[in-house]
Order: structure tokens, then C-alpha cells, then sequence
């Protein structure tokens, strides 16, 4: 006798030969739960660099140019990565580049005085 798969209810699997059976379904892992001190500590601008990551992963290397610029205060910092989120939905904004947006948030920060 050959043993051959039958398809069950929800895409389960079972052999029809006595004794044997289908592995286990493969779940996916939990995600791990943040710590909620790490998160309070977080600022705005951090908040949104990781929505960006989260959004376009391939952003990420632009992301931490920004929120790695030293001379970019918060003010400014949130100023270059709210230009550069908005520019993802324009095309050809110059503020696609994050050199660009680092300028506009240094520019921004210096006229705050």
C-alpha cells in the first residue's frame, strides 16, 4: 500500500497509512515584548525614523544618516525626519535626500534661535 497524502480541513495534511502522522504546523515566533522603559524614553523623532524603518526597510541607511547627523537637536532632528517621511509620498521632492533634510532641519533649528 502506498501512502498518500490527503488533503483535511484547513489545508492540514494526514497520512492514510496507521502510525504515521503529519508534522506539526510551524507557527511563527512571538514577537518579544518591549521593554516600556526603553519605550518612554524614546523620543519623537526616534518614535518616527523607527515608523519609517518599520514602513520601507530599505530606507533604513538614509534613516540613520539623519538621526546620526551630531549637530541635529531634537527640534531639528524631528524637523529633517518629518521632511524626509513627507517626501516619500512626493515625487522628485528633494527632501528624498537625507542630506537635503538634514540641511532643511539644521536650517530650522538655527532660525529657533
Amino acid at each position: 500500500m502506498v501512502n498518500r497524502p490527503s488533503l483535511l480541513a484547513a489545508g492540514s495534511v494526514a497520512l492514510r497509512s496507521e502510525g504515521l502522522m503529519a508534522a506539526p504546523r510551524r507557527t511563527r515566533a512571538k514577537a518579544k515584548a518591549i521593554d516600556p522603559a526603553v519605550l518612554a524614553s524614546r523620543t519623537p523623532s526616534q518614535v518616527l525614523a523607527d515608523e519609517i524603518v518599520a514602513a520601507y526597510g530599505d530606507l533604513a541607511p538614509s534613516v540613520n544618516r539623519i538621526m546620526a547627523t551630531e549637530d541635529l537637536e531634537e527640534e531639528g532632528r524631528m524637523h529633517a525626519i518629518s521632511l524626509f517621511r513627507d517626501s516619500l509620498q512626493t515625487p522628485g521632492d528633494p527632501m528624498r535626500h537625507p542630506t537635503k533634510a538634514v540641511e532643511a532641519g539644521l536650517a530650522f533649528q538655527s532660525a529657533q534661535g
